[in-house]
């Protein structure tokens, strides 16, 4: 019996149609200000837990008095594709967007690509709101004060394909030759490994305490070998874990379509079913 992680699937292999239009979207940049004349702009990033600088900022805003607090706690922080960055410390620092300002806590990275990036923790404390489609934001409290996104360079800029109606047909070299060049500009946030959601956790509540458990669907020998070589190998990866369990859900092989290949499939029906829906 297994206990499956929280996974995130390559991109590569995602499917990508004819007949797009292309529209252009900013990536969510707003400006910062720690001082009148000590401005950056910064990422902001739903996908990072925390908040971060670079450690050029930190001595920036060190020289100019403008840390608040510190302390050299150090610890690992990851990537999207698990890369170990380590931190040098916290800080805070007293930051404004627009007219609202906030003492903000910062992990110190030495080398980031932004200098300073605002993580889902700022964007959960500030009730902070992203309207790609018209590249601005606001805030929860003040939903009338837009804040436009900032930067027009090119390399801010990023191309989503809105699908023509009634024009779905597969297999489109522009798209696909636009999709690769993305996926190698921003290779730093992709991986051929599966990947895992960092620092989340979902609680799932069920309308009873009663546990499910299933009957082991019955496998011919060839199959079974399969099955296990499959399990051998999410464990090896970490997508699967090893757990004792009162709740037990079959499994079951799928041929990968092309392919004498198969995939593992589990059968949550019953599970699903007792699922509390909020």
């Amino acid at each position: 019996m297994w206990k499956f992680n929280r996974k995130l699937n390559s991109l590569k292999q995602r499917t990508w149609y004819k007949d797009c239009d292309y529209h252009e979207y900013v990536i969510p940049r707003v400006r910062v200000q720690f001082s009148e004349c000590l401005n950056y702009n910064a990422l902001v990033d739903s996908g990072c837990s925390i908040n971060v600088i670079s450690l050029e900022t930190y001595n920036v805003l060190k020289r100019n008095n403008l840390v608040k607090s510190e302390n050299s706690l150090k610890a690992e922080c990851y990537t999207a594709n698990k890369k170990i960055m380590k931190s040098l410390g916290e800080c805070v620092a007293k930051m404004k967007i627009g007219k609202f300002a906030w003492n903000v806590k910062f992990v110190i990275i030495k080398e980031i690509a932004y200098k300073v990036i605002l993580g889902s923790s700022f964007m959960r404390d500030t009730q902070m709101i992203l309207d790609i489609s018209a590249n601005k934001c606001y805030f929860k409290f003040q939903p009338k004060i837009k804040i436009q996104f900032c930067g027009t360079e090119e390399n801010n800029k990023l191309m989503a394909n809105t699908i023509k109606e009634n024009s779905l047909k597969i297999g489109c070299p522009d798209t696909q030759m636009y999709v690769k060049k993305l996926i190698e500009r921003y290779s730093n946030v992709f991986t051929d490994k599966i990947g895992e959601a960092l620092d989340y956790e979902v609680k799932i509540e069920l309308t009873d305490k009663e546990p499910v458990r299933q009957k082991v669907y019955p496998l011919s020998p060839p199959k079974l070998k399969i099955m296990r070589e499959i399990t051998d190998d999410l464990l090896k990866q970490g997508v699967i874990e090893e757990t004792m369990s009162q709740y037990s859900s079959p499994s079951f092989l799928v041929n990968k379509p092309g392919t004498d290949k198969f995939r593992l499939v589990v059968n949550y029906a019953k599970l699903n079913n007792k699922i509390l829906k909020k």
